[in-house]
């Protein structure tokens, strides 16, 4: 019994009503049976008949579509909008790598055949590590959506922590999937290059996306609270 109490004062509002909903619902189709001591005899039309019938079907009803609205909110935009500004962060850093190992590219003697097949297999590369992988990582952080419990102080370790897990996760691709022969600019100069020349832009457009993730999941808490607090 104690553990029945427990549960019903950890409910929501929504929660209790849906909850009350099904066990009407149960009791309208005898999929509940009611005890025999409890049973009164009554017409076929007494749901129908009973004239707070409609206004319970009605509360329901619109008990029902915000729970679906509050499930949408939680469960699929708040993710799908930070996950939009995910798509946009990686294909700018995919960007300043290539702009940056290009221009590494034009200062060799190559042939321009042999900085055609470089710039291919390096922009294969570099996708594969940013796109796919590290991409993979923030969507993973982000599905947990724990950036609103946290302190702002809290919140600034984090993405720090998170930015050196990106660029481990990068670094590790792109080592173990170089090309020496096709890229042809040597992978300790190129690193070399990344941090001199690409790291000042990349970290704030990470910065940047968690700050717009964390944004957008405060803003979409907030309206999930409004719909929980408020009658229809």
């Amino acid at each position: 019994m104690d553990i029945f109490i427990e549960l019903y004062n950890e409910a929501t509002k929504v929660e209790l009503l849906i909850i009350g909903f099904i066990l009407f619902i149960g009791f309208v189709n005898g999929f509940i049976k009611i005890p025999k001591w409890s049973r009164i005899k009554k017409s076929k039309r007494m749901h129908v008949d009973c004239p707070y019938y409609f206004d319970f079907a009605k509360t329901m009803k619109d008990v029902m579509r915000k729970a679906e609205k509050i499930s949408d909110l939680k469960n699929r935009q708040t993710m799908k909008e930070q996950m939009a500004e995910v798509d946009i962060t990686t294909k700018e850093i995919v960007t300043i790598l290539r702009d940056n190992f290009n221009d590494l590219l034009s200062k060799t003697k190559l042939s321009e055949e042999d900085k055609i097949e470089s710039r291919k297999a390096y922009k294969s590369l570099i996708e594969n590590a940013v796109i796919k992988e590290a991409k993979h990582l923030v969507r993973v952080w982000i599905a947990k959506n724990h950036f609103t419990e946290k302190t702002d102080l809290e919140f600034i370790d984090y993405v720090n922590e998170k930015i050196k897990l990106i660029y481990e996760t990068v670094t590790r691709e792109v080592k173990e999937n170089y090309l020496y022969k096709t890229m042809k600019i040597p992978q300790s100069k190129l690193t070399e290059s990344v941090i001199l020349n690409c790291s000042e832009r990349i970290n704030p457009k990470i910065q940047h996306m968690f700050t717009f993730a964390r944004e957008v999941a405060d803003k979409y808490e907030k309206q999930i609270k409004e719909l929980e607090c408020t009658d229809d």
